[in-house]
């Protein structure tokens, strides 16, 4: 008889090494503005964004927000901060700290029991801050994005931010699902079960 592999799929560990560093990355371009815009000293590291340039497509990120003052970018970086140590905490228990179960003897499902948590609340977090950016520009009546042609609002800025919520919403939904079965399959390790 073949046990089944009960780990969180490998792939969930990929979006997050991935992850862990374009939001790093995204993260540093918001706290280092306006160096990180185009003309800044800065603005070579960030060149993807200045090729576009993301600064004038949303003015969020450009420009008009640091103007304004706008404190929602810089707050949203922060939280990317929080999501990156969240995204790395989870690649540590899933691959490096081992469970020590003595119930569990097939080294399939040997993880931390806590990885499929944290990275469920890691990827949650990351699907408010994108549904956040939605309605915010909903509420605003499309005040940051609103100037874009059509090609350019529904080509660069709902199709990354769009691609984005799909694949941490489909993370999120399988995490759930292993923080479900885990709780309700493995007596040894559920609160809810005696």
């Amino acid at each position: 008889m073949q046990l089944q592999d009960k780990r969180p799929p490998i792939w969930v560990s990929w979006w997050m090494a991935f992850s862990a560093v374009v939001v790093t990355w995204d993260a540093a371009y918001c706290f280092l503005r306006p160096r990180s815009f185009v003309g800044g000293d800065l603005a070579w590291i960030w060149a993807p964004y200045n090729m576009v340039p993301y600064s004038m497509v949303d003015y969020l990120y450009g420009q008009p927000g640091v103007d304004s003052k706008q404190g929602f970018t810089n707050a949203q970086a922060l939280m990317n901060v929080i999501e990156v140590f969240l995204a790395l905490e989870y690649l540590y228990l899933r691959h490096t700290s081992p469970r020590t179960s003595s119930l569990t003897k097939n080294p399939a499902h040997r993880y931390h029991a806590h990885a499929p948590l944290v990275g469920f609340a890691g990827a949650l977090m990351t699907l408010s801050k994108t549904a956040l950016y939605f309605l915010q520009e909903y509420y605003c009546d499309w005040c940051m994005v609103g100037h874009n042609d059509r090609f350019t609002f529904w080509v660069v800025w709902v199709t990354t931010n769009g691609y984005v919520h799909n694949i941490i919403a489909t993370i999120s939904h399988r995490l759930s699902y292993q923080l479900t079965s885990s709780l309700t399959a493995e007596p040894g390790y559920s609160c809810l079960l005696s």
